[in-house]
């Protein structure tokens, strides 16, 4: 690997030799300014080396107010300067200027250590869903999100919130320096259950066999689910104005008798609870004739 080795001394010595190893690529792979004429470090592309100089000497970074910096055009990932309206060194990320340190000579740091929350998640429709920020160094609060939603507060809340507002909400923290911006978890708004009906005969013929009942056998029937609404359903509630309902704990499906119920009309209803609450209630009419035998 070729090397090129710049005295400090003379001055027109360093400045020709520093313009031809910048654009004399061919001369030097990399490049060394040293007052005791040591190599260049093998990994450093220009390498200054302080060692031997008294009074010790620094490097001027390019110096420009925020006007000049925010006026250079297309600025390149890991570009250095110091911003001398903030007294902070500064460096591009790719997608906005980042200060290099909090301890700046001028105090004026953008926001840093900026978080985003959405609280409880999931969340039931109907419910109030929290949001909150928080950060060092933040002088306003700007939020936005699903369904239009808007706010400078730095702890919103949205009451009733519907399906509409489930998905991502954004915050920006800012301050005089900077911003800096952030997203919650993806909010989930679940619903009640909703049930489309129930499954199952809608006539019942009691019969005799001999002298005695042949029937009170069980006739099932089941709860037809629509949506969970985004939560395990964790219990179906049964009754009737006659009917015996059970045998299957009152799960989604349960059995019928029918015993001792006067011949017409029988009705069975259900609703199933979640998470969030209670379905919208269904309701089966089972048509019951012949004999009026016990369950047994």
């Amino acid at each position: 690997m070729k090397k090129k080795i710049i005295p400090l001394n003379p001055l027109a010595a360093l400045l020709t030799a520093v313009l031809l190893g910048l654009m004399s690529p061919a001369l030097a792979q990399n490049l060394g300014i040293s007052a005791t004429g040591s190599p260049p470090n093998n990994s450093a592309l220009l390498d200054v080396d302080a060692t031997g100089m008294n009074p010790k000497k620094g490097v001027l970074i390019p110096r420009m107010t925020t006007a000049e910096r925010n006026a250079i055009p297309s600025p390149a990932t890991s570009l250095f300067i110091y911003n001398t309206t903030t007294g902070c060194f500064e460096f591009w990320d790719g997608s906005a200027w980042r200060v290099l340190s909090a301890q700046c000579a001028g105090g004026c740091i953008p926001p840093s250590g900026v978080s985003a929350a959405a609280t409880p998640n999931p969340v039931c429709a109907g419910a109030t869903l929290s949001l909150s920020g928080s950060g060092t160094g933040v002088t306003s609060w700007s939020w936005s999100g699903p369904n239009g939603f808007t706010s400078t507060l730095q702890n919103p809340t949205i009451s009733g919130i519907t399906s509409a507002g489930a998905g991502v909400y954004t915050l920006t923290a800012s301050n005089s320096c900077g911003s800096a911006t952030v997203t919650t978890a993806s909010v989930t708004v679940n619903t009640v259950p909703t049930l489309s009906g129930i499954s199952g005969p809608t006539s019942y013929n009691e019969t005799k066999n001999g002298g005695g009942c042949l029937t009170s056998n069980a006739v099932y029937y089941t709860a037809n689910v629509l949506s969970n609404g985004g939560s395990p359903i964790t219990s179906y509630t049964w009754w009737s104005n006659c009917a015996s309902l059970g045998g299957l704990s009152y799960g989604q499906t349960v059995d019928a008798c029918f015993g001792g119920c006067a011949n017409g009309n029988v009705l069975i209803s259900v609703y199933a609870t979640n998470a969030c609450g209670n379905s919208n209630t269904v309701n089966i009419s089972v048509t019951k004739s012949g004999y009026n035998c016990l369950c047994w």
